[in-house]
């Protein structure tokens, strides 16, 4: 077990470095990395790792563009985090499956999204995820020419920024 932790552990560090890499092939290779140490952490029954693991690869495929496969992984992942009971996972992988859908055009099923995720940083009284989440929806509504809406939530957002850059948090 062990050695499986170890190798895991090393699989992550260097998915991470590839991704930092931002370029086509290093995304790709990052990718497979992710997927090794998916692989480990679920045999070793760590399944918030493995949900981490998941998101990472979600986010590396929204990276290529490919928001289906993105989706997918976002999916597996929630999953994940929901049965371990991750709030605060939750709440990111909800936002980004709302962005997902916001890609697809699917406005309301984003909306619905970003919603519960907005929900959910609200009630952990995570303010710079609020303030994210929240300009989020108003990217939505602006796309949908809903202006007046947009503006409100975009409003929401700067001034919890503005206090978070106060207060130092």
């Amino acid at each position: 077990m062990r050695w499986t932790r170890i190798a895991a552990e090393r699989a992550f560090v260097e998915a991470e470095r590839l991704a930092d890499q931002k370029n086509v092939d290093s995304i790709r290779q990052a990718i497979a990395k992710y997927e090794e140490a998916a692989r480990l952490y679920r045999t070793l029954g760590e399944r918030g790792e493995e949900a981490v693991c998941l998101d990472r690869i979600g986010k590396m495929y929204s990276a290529l563009g490919e928001k289906q496969k993105a989706l997918e992984y976002y999916t597996q992942a929630l999953a994940i985090i929901r049965a371990v009971g991750d709030r605060a996972g939750e709440a990111s992988l909800l936002n980004n499956i709302g962005m997902v859908y916001d890609a697809f055009g699917e406005k309301q099923k984003a909306l619905e999204h970003l919603t519960q995720a907005l929900a959910l940083r609200r009630a952990m009284g995570d303010r710079a995820g609020e303030a994210t989440t929240l300009n989020n929806i108003g990217a939505v509504y602006d796309a949908l020419g809903e202006k007046q809406k947009a503006l409100e939530y975009y409003t929401q957002a700067q001034a919890i920024i503005q206090a978070v850059r106060r207060s130092g948090k």
